[in-house]
């Protein structure tokens, strides 16, 4: 069952980024979906749920610390992710996020410029980490890859190159989980 969880992590982190085929459906009629209200979060609720329960078996934790290990997930999913876009594009915005301050503030101390592919990789590497922690913290490395990976997807696939980053987002995901498992 668990590898059946973590088999699907992939496909939940394309479907939460909104590149995975039809997974505008899930948004409001208004908005081109099929929904009477938007359900966009549902992937991201269910790929939370999975870690969580990644981490609960991993840490042979009381199931009620799922809850906890499930808020932690979620909520640094939810914690923006416009930094670590400088790897494809700029869209000119300077939207600040849950984690820009301290990822600003470990640029400071390095002299990284906020809108250089240094920073999107050091954004993503502080986000991947905060996000694995619970199992591990590898996401420190396997968030910035896949965004490093599929940055070259731009140009070389007929279809969005952004669900190439997040199958691979999703796939790091995975890996976390199998190493903690594996290793406790």
């Amino acid at each position: 069952m668990i590898y059946f969880i973590i088999a699907l992590m992939p496909i939940l982190y394309a479907l939460a980024g909104g590149s995975f085929p039809y997974s505008f459906l899930l948004d409001r009629k208004d908005k081109g979906g099929i929904m009477p209200v938007s359900l966009t979060w549902l992937p991201e609720a269910l790929l939370s749920i999975s870690l969580a329960y990644v981490a609960v078996t991993a840490w042979s934790v009381p199931a009620w610390a799922g809850l906890l290990f499930g808020g932690w997930f979620y909520g640094w999913i939810q914690a923006g992710h416009k930094d670590m876009l400088d790897w494809d594009y700029d869209d000119g915005e300077n939207r600040d996020n849950t984690l820009s301050p301290i990822g600003l503030f470990i640029a400071g101390k390095f002299g990284i410029d906020r809108n250089s592919e240094a920073y999107a990789w050091l954004f993503a590497a502080l986000k991947g980490f905060i996000i694995t922690l619970p199992i591990g913290g590898l996401g420190i490395v396997t968030l910035p890859l896949a965004h490093e990976i599929g940055s070259h997807a731009r140009g070389r696939v007929y279809f969005d190159p952004h669900l190439v980053v997040e199958l691979l987002g999703g796939l790091g995901f995975a890996l976390c989980s199998l190493f903690i498992l594996w290793v406790l």
